[in-house]
């Protein structure tokens, strides 16, 4: 009797001596492919437990080939490091559907020990069998659905250049042209990387290519002995590189390999020379690993706020979601009554637990204004009962010691990156003279009523990227609203957007409706005329801001000639 046919032919003859399927059982699945576990009867009597990942089309058939072709690689070096690989293939029942099957492990939560881990990944790269000895792979290998050139070069100043190319131009084809990238470029090729890679390969210095996981990370790491903590790496992108290329992604916090884990690396495999570039070297790997992760995960950006009051919402959704953490780019900012730079971590730690995380990615300072604090950090209104906000004046001239409170969280790991909000060119040059951390983001209005274009022009200058709330004209509760009769000119939404993303602008436009999330994720580039006649629109009828809190505060917050507030009374004060 046949006892394999409820499994594909191709994966049953990929399987060793199989008299029997026992069980086929999913764990999980991503945007681009389904993970099972096999269990199989062996003729011999014996059971056995594989694990199978299953994707379709040509890019899920390449990315399971480069996953089997580099565990393969991995395996012959250190069998005791990864999964033994079994086959790839196609499905005979299914042209489309394609196969990769290797031995299954029940993983313990967390990442293995560093002692034993370290040395069998200082083993690795210490195995420099490259085919040729060059850098690069014999085939196409995929981080995530991102394909990686793995092209042969006799440098490795060269095939990091070639590779980090290749993956910002896949960002483009994705997510469209960003000007303000494309300015950084030139410095990044003709500056940065030859400064910090070519010296490992002249003046005498010499390189030998290791074979690299190439996505090695936390979620790509599993203790397989619970008891002394002994584990594996799976899911690998290999490439022969650099060996420290793997450590940049140990760098950021979030994939839990700690400072003790370089050590041990390096107790078996010492720095590279010049060491005194080892730590810009990490951070240049670290940037093209993070480049990737964005690329081959998709982030879902979910643009929150304590002052919102949906946050533990959006931790109840995150969590019921099943999108693993490292896929959801979550920014949160920090409220006017929290300005002190004492409450500051508090106020990112009563954000983090109603979003239920250890870490947000972005944490921007909401307003430069701060509101005085009452119980609880509660907002104090005005005794005369109009509902306004108690102004903290002098709180609200030192957003700058504020900031100073910001950049401990990014030390402490509970921020990846912090940022402004509502800032204007004045305020943003404040920050700058102290700052020790640029910010990464300034999200303001923006939208073809105000394009903003000096703020951006500034704001590219320094390296801080301008990203667009109300892109759409926004809706903003009345008391803030600049015009609260006037209605936004411009229909469609999909122009807007597309103007904002054309100029290298993130957007980050509210819908609640299905439909518009959908069209908002279309967007195509306007024809340079249409393109043109949009970026005029403000000088028909001068600058629309929707969002201007100065008649609900007493003071303009984006006044260009006066760091604002100047007075300490509002003009609904009491003599």
């Amino acid at each position: 009797m046949d006892t394999t046919g409820s499994i594909d032919h191709s994966v049953v003859s990929a399987l060793p001596d199989v008299a029997e399927i026992l069980e086929t059982k999913q764990l999980g699945e991503s945007t681009w492919a389904t993970a099972s576990r096999v269990r199989v009867l062996h003729k011999s009597g014996r059971e056995e437990d594989y694990f199978m990942k299953v994707s379709v089309g040509y890019n899920g058939r390449e990315a399971l080939k480069g996953e089997f072709e580099s565990t393969s690689a991995i395996y012959s070096i250190t069998p005791d490091f990864c999964p033994k690989p079994i086959a790839w293939g196609t499905f005979a029942s299914d042209p489309e559907s394609h196969f990769y099957i290797c031995k299954f492990y029940e993983f313990t939560q967390g990442v293995p020990e560093p002692v034993s881990f370290c040395e069998k990944l200082a083993r690795l790269h210490s195995d420099h069998s490259s085919p040729n000895g060059k850098f690069g792979f014999h085939c196409v290998t995929y981080n995530g659905n991102l394909p990686q050139d793995n092209s042969w070069s006799d440098s490795w100043e060269e095939f990091f250049a070639n590779g980090l190319r290749h993956i910002l131009n896949v960002r483009e084809e994705r997510a469209g042209p960003n000007a303000e990238l494309d300015a950084l470029l030139p410095s990044l090729f003709d500056r940065v990387i030859p400064r910090l890679l070519r010296p490992l390969e002249t003046d005498g210095r010499k390189i030998l290519p290791s074979l690299v996981h190439g996505d090695l990370w936390c979620g790509n790491a599993g203790i397989t002995d619970e008891s002394t903590g002994v584990g594996i790496v799976y899911d690998p992108a290999s490439f022969w590189a650099h060996n420290e290329y793997e450590l940049g992604n140990w760098r950021p916090k979030r994939n839990k390999f700690t400072r003790q884990y370089f050590q041990e690396y390096h107790s078996h495999i010492p720095q590279s020379e010049p060491q005194e570039d080892y730590d810009d070297r990490n951070a240049l790997y670290s940037l093209f690993n993070a480049v990737k992760l964005a690329l081959a995960k998709g982030y879902r950006h979910i643009d929150g706020a304590h002052a919102y009051g949906n946050e533990k919402e959006i931790g109840e959704a995150i969590k019921e979601s099943g999108i693993p953490r490292q896929e959801i780019f979550v920014t949160s900012k920090l409220p006017q009554t929290w300005h002190e730079p004492a409450d500051v971590e508090r106020a990112l730690d009563e954000s983090l637990r109603d979003l239920q995380l250890d870490y947000v990615d972005l944490y921007l300072m909401h307003f430069p204004h701060a509101y005085k604090a009452g119980e609880s950090n509660n907002t104090i209104r005005h005794p005369s009962g109009n509902d306004k906000p108690v102004i903290d004046y002098n709180l609200s001239r030192r957003y700058p010691e504020t900031w100073q409170a910001m950049e401990k969280l990014v030390v402490s790991g509970k921020a990846l990156s912090i940022g402004l909000s509502n800032f204007n060119v004045l305020k943003t040059k404040r920050i700058l003279e102290i700052a020790k951390i640029i910010p990464a983001v300034n999200q303001v209005e923006v939208h073809p009523y105000l394009p903003q274009h000096e703020l951006q022009q500034f704001s590219a200058q320094h390296g801080i990227i301008i990203m667009a709330h109300q892109p759409l004209g926004g809706r903003p509760v009345s008391v803030v609203r600049g015009h609260p009769g006037e209605t936004f000119p411009t229909e469609d939404q999909k122009v807007c957007l597309s103007w904002a993303v054309q100029r290298g602008i993130p957007v980050v436009p509210k819908s609640v409706s299905e439909v518009h999330m959908g069209q908002n994720l279309r967007l195509k580039r306007l024809p340079e005329d249409m393109f043109a006649v949009v970026d005029r629109l403000s000088l028909e009828k001068g600058p629309l801001r929707f969002l201007n809190p100065s008649r609900h505060i007493g003071f303009d917050i984006f006044d260009e000639m006066n760091d604002q507030p100047v007075e300490d009374r509002a003009p609904w004060d009491s003599n």
